[in-house]
């Protein structure tokens, strides 16, 4: 039986791996009360195929999603700053993923695994800061950075790695808040 989450009422944080395992979960929207979602609050949650994140969210936990295989698409609100480590490591199922520019630093082995990526915009004119092998085994994934900083990602040590990275004008990355 598949279980979805509409509502946590007036929950303001959800602890470390409060829905680990659970897996029958395919759907959750966290309230915008929330501010603070604990390590490995979804880990191998296998069944969820999508979750809403508040904009009051400024950390990505460690393993927050790790092994979360059906997740096919989620949205990191322009609030969050840090992704952490493993955040969503072996999402083998996620296609794209946008990373806003409030984004300054992304955890090791973030998308480690993450074998059907193969969209990553990143936001931000300050290529964020990678722990290591963030992007490990995801099948070259064509990298997306707007124009005016297309020169600071090619020439970064990490990001400049990937093969494919393209730019986009800044008005066609504009992000309702």
């Amino acid at each position: 039986e598949n279980l979805a989450i509409t509502s946590l009422g007036d929950v303001t944080s959800i602890g470390d791996y409060a829905f680990g395992i659970c897996l029958s979960l395919t759907d959750i929207t966290i309230p915008s009360s929330v501010t603070t979602i604990g390590d490995g609050a979804f880990e191998a949650c296998e069944s969820l195929i999508s979750i809403t994140l508040p904009n009051t969210l400024t950390y990505i936990g460690n393993y927050m999603f790790f092994e979360c295989y059906s997740l096919t698409s989620i949205t990191i609100p322009n609030s969050v700053t840090t992704i952490g480590d493993y955040a969503f490591a072996e999402c083998s199922s996620l296609v794209s993923i946008i990373i806003p520019n409030s984004v300054t630093n992304i955890g090791k082995k973030a998308f480690r695994e993450c074998s059907s990526l193969d969209t990553i915009i990143s936001l931000s004119m300050t290529p964020p800061a990678l722990g290591e092998d963030v992007f490990l085994e995801c099948n070259n994934p064509t990298l997306f950075v707007p124009c005016e900083a297309l020169e600071a990602y090619q020439a970064h040590e990490q990001w400049g790695q990937f093969t494919d990275i393209q730019c986009i004008a800044s008005e066609e990355v504009e992000t309702d808040d």
